[in-house]
């Protein structure tokens, strides 16, 4: 069959509430051979220890080999990553971006947090996200709904991340830094990263995607990969990220609600 058999996504528990918990989407761009990025691996370790912060993001690390140096191979680099660095301006690293938009302008905790307040603003998000995904035959399929809070026209993509990979990290402060979590081996959300369109939706309306991911390689741990769900919409001529949840692979989670 052209998508294996997936189950449906769990039952919506409040049809008539459009009030979502919002995540801010950060993602991390770096290499094993970049010399400062155990300086934001750092300050995102401490960012997920603070009680108030660590339920406002998810994070993605996309990670890229670098041209020369005894680190210049990274082994959680993907391919396309270059692609995915043009796309947002990524020119080096460490570069921290909140919802593909503005980026960490300093080593300092407390600028990451008000970088993550200002993405995160009430709470609220546009639109809520459901899911649930499978691995069959060396196949991940996940079915996607995405619910809106308000109106608009609402896109959805999907990465698989693998924690747990071994590389070696220049400048690591210790030997912690050595091992990389929340790595991006797929991604799958257009040729723009903003996602696949799932139409023009009123506010209540609930719209489906199903992710198929067939290039599955040999080398990855797949019990220790999750899989990120992003949901964008149009804000006049451009698109934005409104919401992101990160759920283990083979598991499911219904739209939360705030």
């Amino acid at each position: 069959p052209e998508h294996p058999a997936v189950p449906a996504v769990p039952a919506d528990t409040d049809p008539s509430n459009t009030s979502f918990r919002k995540r801010v989407f950060l993602t991390q761009f770096t290499s094993t051979g970049c010399t400062f990025c155990p300086a934001v691996v750092s300050l995102l370790r401490e960012l997920s220890r603070d009680s108030v912060y660590s339920e406002k993001f998810v994070l993605a690390a996309s990670h890229a080999d670098m041209s020369e140096g005894p680190y210049a191979d990274d082994p959680a680099s993907f391919p396309g990553v270059m692609n995915f660095m043009n796309a947002f301006g990524v020119m080096g690293f460490p570069t921290l971006s909140a919802d593909f938009g503005d980026i960490l302008g300093s080593f300092n905790i407390s600028v990451l947090k008000a970088l993550v307040d200002g993405y995160y603003g009430n709470g609220i998000a546009s639109a809520g996200i459901a899911v649930n995904s499978d691995a069959q035959d060396n196949v991940l399929v996940a079915r996607t709904a995405v619910k809106a809070g308000e109106a608009g026209n609402y896109r959805v993509g999907a990465m698989l991340l693998e924690d747990g990979i071994y590389g070696k990290q220049t400048s690591a402060p210790d030997e912690s830094y050595n091992t990389h979590d929340n790595c991006i081996r797929i991604i799958d959300a257009g040729t723009t990263y903003m996602g696949h369109s799932v139409g023009k939706l009123s506010a209540g309306n609930v719209a489906e995607h199903i992710f198929t991911f067939r290039n599955i390689d040999s080398d990855w741990n797949l019990d220790k990969c999750k899989m990120l769900f992003y949901v964008t919409s149009s804000v006049g001529n451009i698109q934005v990220v409104n919401n992101a949840i990160v759920v283990p692979l083979g598991k499911s989670a219904g739209f939360e609600y705030k």
